[in-house]
């Protein structure tokens, strides 16, 4: 079941992307010790087995990966006024 926090996280993302813009986030890596922050380039939003992934690369890095649905969504996530790069 999904709460509050987390549709207000997805819709969060769904407007980067119709916008093209950025999102900056914390997140909860299984790879850290401790959740940090982070500045997203969104590329897709994926429903999978019905957990909610998103493909994009962090700032500094060109590589896309998936991101797992562990963004909190309780304090600042928010959407960044950058546009993404021309390419």
């Amino acid at each position: 079941m999904q709460t509050t926090a987390s549709i207000e996280v997805i819709r969060t993302i769904q407007q980067a992307l119709l916008e093209t813009k950025q999102v900056r986030a914390r997140y909860e890596s299984p790879y850290e010790e401790e959740p940090f922050s982070l500045t997203l380039h969104v590329y897709r939003l994926c429903l999978i087995k019905r957990a909610w992934y998103v493909i994009g690369h962090i700032d500094g890095e060109q590589e896309p990966k998936p991101f797992g649905r562990s963004f909190q969504g309780d304090a600042g996530h928010s959407i960044s006024k950058r546009q993404y790069p021309e390419l």
